[in-house]
């Protein structure tokens, strides 16, 4: 289940994406390229052609990808007034939403540990759209939690703010993260002193 807010705004001419795609090219190259381009696309302000590109290439992204996308779209987002592109935005998150959750089915069956700061990325994301989808929560929640010492403090702070925010909003689907809560709270003590102002 997927919920999210609906933010007003007024229309504007759409703006058409652009992405040019290097056919042939290796997969170990292809994540850094496709990072690149979400990042360049982003920095023009328009939150239709980031959501161009982003739905271009969300079928070939890996976690990285992902959460970079999220975390741009989420950025421009908040700020954008244009009603036609938030609701192509709409669309892009459910689809880096159902990739995200293929791309750590796939970790979890092979034994691979997710990045931490992209797992980070992608809950500051769905806490600052107000979107909450109790798969991916779940699939973000068990690895943090195993791995919770591998976290640098502001990507652990962040994805504790961003679990505790939509837990405000729905108890029920954020509870999964409650073991992560417990595992930080033995972490943090230890490392006290590493948790600058950036990280509150």
């Amino acid at each position: 289940m997927v919920e999210r807010g609906n933010p007003s705004a007024k229309k504007k001419p759409a703006e058409k994406a652009r992405p040019r795609w290097r056919q042939g090219t290796a997969k170990r190259d292809t994540f850094p390229w496709i990072n690149s381009q979400i990042i360049t696309v982003s920095e023009s302000g328009s939150l239709m052609e980031l959501s161009q590109t982003c739905q271009a290439y969300t079928s070939q992204m890996n976690l990285v990808n992902i959460s970079t996308a999220f975390h741009r779209i989420a950025r421009l987002w908040t700020s954008n007034e244009d009603q036609e592109a938030a609701m192509m935005a709409q669309s892009v998150v459910e689809g880096l939403i159902q990739q995200a959750n293929t791309v750590l089915a796939r970790a979890s069956a092979s034994g691979t540990k997710p990045s931490s700061q992209a797992l980070a990325n992608i809950t500051w994301a769905m806490a600052t759209l107000n979107i909450i989808d109790e798969p991916l929560l779940k699939a973000i929640a068990t690895p943090a939690q195993s791995q919770v010492e591998t976290f640098k403090p502001f990507e652990l702070s962040t994805i504790l703010w961003s679990f505790g925010k939509m837990n405000l909003a729905n108890p029920e689907l954020c509870g999964c993260a409650a073991q992560l809560f417990e595992a930080a709270a033995s972490v943090v003590p230890r490392s006290l002193e590493e948790f600058t102002l950036r990280c509150l």
